[in-house]
């Protein structure tokens, strides 16, 4: 209803230091997915018309892990 409000989209973005356990870090999301619906729920419209929500049992997804220390501060925001 409203396009300019980002009341129903908010994306965060995290830096994490020091070493990760990617098995474990990845687990946890599971676990947070499982947990919390609104994380497994989205929408399409049918028709272009009507909104429709839909909630997933489960979701299936990878973590990919990606280093950019290499680039430079531009590049890495141009990423």
């Amino acid at each position: 209803y409203l396009p300019e409000s980002d009341a129903y989209f908010t994306q965060g973005v995290y830096n994490l230091v020091g070493p990760i356990n990617k098995e474990s870090f990845s687990l946890a999301w599971k676990h947070v997915s499982l947990v919390h619906t609104v994380l497994r729920a989205g929408f399409f419209w049918q028709d272009g018309k009507v909104p429709f929500q839909f909630v997933l049992d489960k979701i299936n997804f990878t973590i990919i892990n990606e280093d950019w220390a290499e680039f430079s501060l531009s590049d890495q925001e141009q990423r």
